[in-house]
């Protein structure tokens, strides 16, 4: 039977734009040229888009090394739901016990029990979640332009 996987997937930082567009939660570093980055996200058994990382890193080892220590992290960790006053959506983090966010959703949520929802998989999921491996990394693709 299958079960909930790490997987990496990589991009490009221009400045402070990241392509794709990523949920960073943490400032992002940057000197104005294009330099690859990378992100972990935590699938689901259907390969549904749970959770993921809210920083970039330099190299998908460093992104591996991130997946080892959220899911550790999320054993502990509290969960803060937030609703966007703008959209009405809601999402979540959770944040480490020294208040670092150590995951972050995917995406918004129409309803606070759907979001509720997310986490509990989260919670139950990533611990136990195939690890990915560094060779694994999906790579940046460049944006399409019309």
């Amino acid at each position: 039977m299958e079960t909930a996987r790490f997987q990496i997937v990589g991009g490009v930082r221009t400045g402070a734009n990241l392509d794709p567009s990523w949920p960073v939660v943490e400032p992002v570093a940057t000197d104005g040229r294009d330099v690859p980055w990378f992100g972990w996200r935590l699938l689901s058994r259907n390969h549904r888009d749970l959770a993921r990382s809210p920083a970039v890193y330099a190299s998908p080892q460093a992104c591996v090394e991130a997946v080892e220590r959220a899911r550790t992290a999320v054993l502990g960790a509290s969960t803060v739901l937030v609703r966007n006053a703008r959209t009405g959506r809601w999402t979540w983090v959770l944040e480490a016990a020294d208040g670092t966010v150590v995951a972050t959703s995917s995406r918004g949520y129409l309803r606070r029990r759907e979001c509720h929802d997310c986490v509990a998989q989260v919670l139950a999921l990533a611990p136990v979640a195939i690890a990915p491996e560094p060779q694994d990394a999906l790579a940046a693709r460049p944006a399409r332009r019309h």
